[in-house]
């Protein structure tokens, strides 16, 4: 029986569709895929909110190292992008210090937010970038506290072992902007130049300073150090410490990545140790900035 044309026109039911073409870049579609809620915190250490991290607690204040607990977490503040731990630690610093920031944030309000602190780099930079210890540094001083950078002796990370080395990275002070008339001033001491001990005397300093008698004599550390060293995910980061407990010899870090990671606390040393660790950028161990406010009268 002869085939009808109009029958033969017809597409056949049984060809399969073509396949769709593949992704443009299969690789970026498997990164968009993959999302985070939170961080479990490893075994090296203790969520504040534990049993045991609220004893810490405890002890640290009746030992009178946990001062400064209260101001910073009661400001804590999240930083708003991953790359703003730099910014996330100096707003919660600021203000807890009771910094005025000589301009409005919303509306008749003058408080520091992390889109606020662009006097030194611009915020696009900072996001793609982060910040290093003497930028931070910087944009600390130019928001009206004074600064003391201290860093200690060099760690090189091979195969998994931290030993000791000769950091061949200068991290310059940039000359970032023309600092406003109320700014503080850098103190930067020698290169290598801080021991575990003096950064446990630091430490103690900070945390037990007297924030409600005297305002002048607030302090606060604001640690850059690498996360690798705490068995934690990612690698450097910032931010403010808040207590100190001197029986177990364990610090709180007040993590300002708050999606990421909850206070929590972890051993002094430890934390020495990750501080050692060279930053990329700089080629040098990372550190401590000791935040205060400007004296007027000195």
């Amino acid at each position: 029986m002869p085939t009808s044309p109009l029958a033969s026109a017809q597409p056949s039911e049984q060809a399969s569709a073509p396949p769709p073409p593949p992704p443009e870049n299969l690789q970026q579609v498997k990164q968009e895929k993959l999302t985070f809620h939170r961080r479990v915190l490893p075994s090296t250490c203790v969520d504040l909110v534990s049993k045991d991290g609220q004893n810490l607690l405890v002890k640290a204040m009746d030992e009178g190292n946990a001062e400064a607990f209260l101001p910073l977490i009661s400001q804590l503040s999240t930083q708003n992008e991953p790359a703003f731990c730099a910014l996330g630690s100096l707003t919660t610093a600021l203000n807890a210090l009771g910094q005025d920031p000589m301009m409005t944030w919303k509306g008749p309000w003058r408080w520091f937010a992390d889109e606020m602190l662009t006097c030194c780099q611009p915020l696009d930079k900072i996001k793609e970038q982060g910040m290093t210890l003497s930028d931070t540094a910087c944009l600390a001083m130019c928001n009206g506290v004074s600064v003391d950078i201290w860093q200690p002796p060099a760690l090189q990370e091979v195969n998994g072992t931290c030993t000791a080395s000769d950091a061949s990275g200068v991290d310059i002070m940039k000359s970032c902007c023309q600092p406003p008339a109320h700014s503080g001033v850098i103190t930067r001491h020698d290169n290598d130049s801080l021991s575990i001990d003096h950064f446990r005397t630091l430490l103690k300093e900070a945390v037990s300073s007297q924030w409600h008698d005297n305002p002048h004599a607030r302090k606060v550390i604001v640690a850059s150090y690498s996360r690798k060293t705490l068995g934690q995910t990612g690698d450097g980061h910032f931010s403010p410490l808040a207590a100190y407990n001197a029986a177990s010899d364990q610090v709180l870090i007040l993590d300002v990545a708050r999606f990421k990671y909850s206070p929590h606390w972890v051993s002094a040393s430890l934390l020495y140790d990750a501080m050692r660790l060279p930053d990329s950028v700089t080629g040098r161990p990372r550190g401590l900035l000791v935040l205060k406010h400007r004296c007027t009268s000195c």
